[in-house]
């Protein structure tokens, strides 16, 4: 998280591989606490809209959110970040930077690129609702 004058203007979010059964496990505790009898019914669409997220590989440090508020784009300050989450990333025995991009988000991907990501995949949306999720690319950034 990156503050300015006591307001968040920034923040990022990651996980490793290591993290996703923890993830998981709750993210199915809260649907089911939240909605009991429909669960099924969110736990299905959830599943659906994971089709456009790749899970992270041993070596990489996956970012799960990333943002920058809108006052304060193309100031770096999103480049910084990032380059202080890589440095992060190689400090716990990271060789890589990982996230999921909507194929919507050209401004995004275009950051990505000029700090070093590539694609890597290409993800495609497996749900009923096509219109509602973007597909997807998997960038990656080798250190």
């Amino acid at each position: 998280m990156v503050e300015h004058k006591n307001k968040v203007i920034a923040v990022v979010a990651c996980y490793g591989k290591n993290d996703l059964l923890h993830m998981d496990q709750g993210s199915l505790k809260n649907i089911w606490i939240t909605y009991r009898f429909g669960f099924a019914r969110v736990l299905s669409r959830a599943l659906q809209a994971g089709s456009v997220v790749t899970k992270p590989s041993e070596s990489c440090l996956h970012i799960a959110n990333f943002g920058v508020h809108p006052s304060y784009q193309s100031q770096g300050i999103g480049s910084l970040l990032l380059q202080h989450l890589k440095v992060f990333a190689q400090q716990h025995g990271h060789i890589a930077l990982s996230l999921d991009v909507s194929q919507q988000n050209i401004r995004g991907q275009k950051l990505y690129e000029r700090i070093g990501f590539k694609v890597v995949k290409q993800t495609m949306f497996k749900g009923t609702n096509n219109d509602t999720i973007p597909n997807g690319r998997r960038m990656e950034w080798l250190f």
